[in-house]
């Protein structure tokens, strides 16, 4: 039995991410993770004013399972974005949140940040996705894009491969931007030749990277592919996302 690896989503994964809070802002799943520098699946405890003047509130949280970053009990919201997450006064909701260290050094989040809700049936393979991330220690951060006008996204249209038992691959890339090298690693593949083509193509692709923060300019760019399986009218097809 065989399936054609199909290019359904490229800067989204599994959908815009945010389905409680519906605002994609034009980032994937992906994105958001290697971005951010705390993900986990949180309950919030209860939200309070940090001072007076201060435009952000201090969210008390408890910590169900951490995904990425350090131990944290207390993250930050803008006051203008507190309305998307339906703070209760007693706190209550639970969000897988993707937090950034602000400019003021405060671990914050926002509407667009991709929080989402753990519990919704369609986002289950994210949070299996999660706590597959989470056991290989992916702890840098590193916010850019690229262009997916090369040979890997042109040329993985249509193959051609054996169905996978699993419904999910990933693989790591290294990628050395002054000698024009990238190294990969399989985290978590497939296990058929599926793996093999997808480091293939992935070394002898062009890679060109860019970033909003003119301090980022790394010679090693860090991001993950993630392959999924799933059926689409009526065949098991994959789409793939960048990390």
């Amino acid at each position: 039995m065989r399936f054609k690896l199909s290019l359904l989503s490229l800067f989204a994964f599994l959908i815009p991410i945010s389905n409680l809070i519906a605002c994609s802002c034009g980032s994937s799943f992906s994105e958001d993770f290697r971005a951010s520098d705390f993900v986990a699946h949180v309950k919030f405890k209860r939200a309070f004013m940090a001072s007076k003047g201060n435009p952000y509130y201090a969210v008390e949280i408890e910590v169900i399972e951490k995904y990425k970053g350090p131990d944290l009990k207390t993250i930050w919201i803008d006051n203008d974005e507190l309305c998307p997450f339906h703070l209760q006064p007693n706190g209550g909701e639970e969000l897988v949140i993707f937090s950034r260290i602000d400019h003021l050094g405060n671990f914050s989040i926002h509407e667009c940040s991709g929080n989402f809700s753990p519990y919704l049936k369609h986002r289950s393979i994210e949070v299996q996705i999660l706590k597959k991330l989470k056991s290989f220690d992916l702890e840098y951060v590193q916010d850019f894009w690229f262009e997916t006008n090369n040979l890997f996204f042109n040329q993985s249209w249509g193959w051609e491969i054996d169905i996978p038992e699993k419904n999910f691959a990933i693989y790591e890339v290294a990628y050395d931007r002054l000698n024009f090298y990238a190294e990969v690693k399989v985290l978590d593949g497939f296990g058929n030749r599926t793996d093999e083509k997808v480091t293939s193509l992935i070394k002898k692709s062009d890679w060109h990277f860019y970033s909003l923060y003119d301090n980022f300019d790394p010679n090693i760019f860090r991001f993950l592919i993630i392959l999924e399986k799933e059926f689409w009218k009526g065949k098991q097809v994959t789409k793939y996302t960048y990390l």
